[in-house]
Parts: C-alpha cells; sequence; structure tokens
C-alpha cells in the first residue's frame, strides 16, 4: 500500500526527526559480516533507527583545483593528453563543491575520478563532462577533497571509451540519462522490477516505499524508503541496482528474479541496503530533506566498502550531492566505524550515528 502524501511526511517526521547529522569521511578495505536467515531478509536483526551520538565537523573546502589530465588507455578511446590550466571556470561550483579545471576543447570529454584512500589502488569515476573551448570546470556536486584524491582522464567525442566496461560507450549512455548509466555497467531493468539510475526525486518516489508492511526490518516502518544491490565490488566496475521497492520488500526477492547470484546473505562481493528520504531533516549542506543510506543492521562493512557505496549512490542518483548521510547502526557498522574513524575524518560523508 502508498501512503498520502501528508501521512508520508507525518510518519517520516516522527520516525526521523531525532536524527542529526555531521560531515565526516571514510576509510578503505572491506569485509561482510552475518548469519544467514530464511524468509524476507537474512542476516539481519531488526533496529530501531534513532541517533546516539554525532561526530565532529570536517573543515569545507571552497577552492577550485586544477588537475593534470591524464591518459587512459582503452580499445575504443583515442585519448590525449590535457594540461592543468590556471585560470578560473566561467560558472563556478557553489562554494566547498568539487571543481576541478582543465584545458579543453570541444572534441574532449572528461571523466573525473576520486580515489578515497590514497594509499590504495581503488578510484572511482564520480562525473563525465564534455568539453568547452578554453577551460572546462568538472565537478560530482560533492565535497571538494584535497587534489591529491581526484584524477582526470581525457577522452575523444569522435571515439568514445566505456568507463564501466558494459559494452555501451559513455556518450551513448549519457545521451540517455532517464534509462542509461554511464557509470553502472548492471543490465538495463524492467521498470516493474527496478531501475539502474534515479534521475530525480520523482524516480525515487516511484521506486519507493512507505507503509508497515516491512517484515523483519521494522527499523523502516513508517520510512519512505529504497532497497538497493551493489555487486562485484571487488571488481573493476561494480554495478549497482535500485529495487522497485513497492513490489519487492525484500532483497532476495529482488535478486532470484534479475539473476544476482547468492541474494541471500552477505558476501564479500555484495552489499545489500536502503535508501530513506526524510523530509524534515536538515542536510549536512542545510538544505531541507536529507537521505540516508544504511546497510542490514548485522552486515559490517570496512571504510572502502562505505566510501566506494557513497560514490556509487550520489553518482547513480542525481538527486542526491550534499544530502546523503550514512546511518552507522549499532550492531555492526557503528562499532567499525569507530575503529576506523581516522579515516572517516579524512573523507567527506555524513555519518549518523544509532
Amino acid at each position: 500500500m502508498r501512503l498520502t502524501s501528508e501521512t508520508r511526511q507525518r510518519r517520516s517526521r516522527l520516525m526521523l526527526q531525532r536524527c542529526s547529522v555531521t560531515m565526516l569521511g571514510l576509510a578503505v578495505a572491506c569485509s561482510a559480516n552475518g548469519t544467514g536467515a530464511p524468509a524476507s531478509e537474512p542476516a539481519t536483526t531488526a533496529g530501531t533507527a534513532g541517533v546516539a551520538g554525532v561526530a565532529s565537523t570536517q573543515p569545507v573546502l571552497a577552492t577550485t583545483l586544477t588537475v593534470p589530465a591524464t591518459t587512459v588507455a582503452t580499445a575504443a578511446t583515442t585519448v590525449s593528453k590535457a594540461t592543468a590550466p590556471t585560470t578560473q571556470p566561467t560558472a563556478p561550483s557553489p562554494a566547498g563543491v568539487t571543481s576541478v579545471v582543465v584545458d579543453s576543447t570541444p572534441d574532449k570529454y572528461f571523466v573525473l575520478y576520486v580515489k578515497p584512500n590514497l594509499n590504495a589502488v581503488t578510484e572511482i569515476p564520480v562525473s563525465i563532462t564534455i568539453g568547452k573551448a578554453g577551460t572546462t570546470a568538472l565537478t560530482d556536486g560533492r565535497n571538494q577533497l584535497p587534489k591529491e584524491h581526484y584524477r582526470v582522464a581525457t577522452f575523444s567525442v569522435a571515439s568514445p571509451g566505456d568507463i564501466d566496461g558494459d559494452g555501451a560507450n559513455d556518450l551513448t549512455e549519457l545521451a540517455d540519462p532517464v534509462n542509461a548509466n554511464p557509470f553502472n555497467p548492471a543490465p538495463r531493468l524492467d521498470p516493474a522490477n527496478g531501475a539502474v539510475i534515479v534521475p530525480d526525486k520523482a524516480s525515487f518516489e516511484r521506486l519507493s516505499y512507505q507503509g508497515d508492511d516491512v517484515a523483519r526490518d521494522a527499523y523502516l516502518a513508517g520510512i519512505e524508503f529504497m532497497k538497493f544491490w551493489i555487486i562485484d565490488i571487488d571488481k573493476a566496475h561494480p554495478s549497482i541496482y535500485f529495487m522497485n521497492t513497492e513490489a519487492f520488500r525484500a532483497h532476495p526477492q529482488f535478486a532470484s528474479v534479475v539473476g544476482i547470484s547468492g541474494g541471500r546473505g552477505p558476501s564479500a562481493d555484495k552489499m545489500r541496503g536502503d535508501v530513506a528520504y526524510d523530509a524534515y531533516a536538515t542536510a549536512a549542506d542545510g538544505s531541507k530533506g536529507r537521505y540516508r543510506f544504511a546497510f542490514q543492521p548485522n552486515d559490517a562493512y570496512t571504510f572502502e566498502q562505505i566510501a566506494l557505496a557513497y560514490e556509487l549512490l550520489v553518482t547513480s542518483m542525481p538527486v542526491l550531492k550534499n544530502n546523503l548521510s550514512y546511518l552507522a547502526f549499532a550492531q555492526a557498522g557503528l562499532p567499525l566505524y569507530k575503529k576506523e574513524k581516522a579515516s572517516y575524518d579524512a573523507y567527506r560523508v555524513p555519518v549518523i550515528m544509532e
């Protein structure tokens, strides 16, 4: 069942208004933990969402970075180098939001990569921008990190690349922002089942559920939420699946329909979680309305997986910018967060502590 807008907002307010947020960071490495269980959601113990503490705020940078563009070798791509300019973009990003400026021409496009852990090899593509004459400002709409976290790859518009490795070139997918996603190699889904991109609030509302039919996920009762799967997190091109949660309330049910193997419990190469929306909460950027993502209460993921999930979610949900927070459940997520707090403090994800 779907509640009226007024009832949805009232329930969201009751369930989530106690949460408070601050800006934190992230760290690297990953593991998954839990016990298998049948029925709707394996390997989880129902909890009640709430906040017992809030971490300290990390200062926000407001500078514009210049990052040298680098080459990327792919079979379908002609790549050229670009030098880092010294000029500011003609339309700078809002203060504190990533702005990386490169010398550019209209026959090139640029992919911005971010590296959560400077000591690891993992880097994540977070934006694609077609060049302008002169210089082009690249942004991912998120808080700016020190320049060492970024890399820029240059591609030819005439011979585009395929950064997610799904066989469709970047520009073809970029031209279809409703059905295709150049950052996500997951196959296109039947809308009745889910989506590979959530371009706007209306799409989120179509895929979300709010009500009391949440099986053993009691912490989600009355909250507007949409579930998701992230798979192949141990590979070069992870995939993200957004579930039609109105139709599929449980991760295993959705997994069996779309062909995700091993969908009944936690594993080292998959993450299963949800994105919930609270219309009354204030996001870390000061805007009204906050999204938060969380995982099954007994599933524990280390910093690099949380960082990966955050970047994948924001990149594949353009409605999310600086209004997404990570909810660390007391059972498993919070203890691991506390152990890795230094890595979180060095990154850019707001963290809510249950």
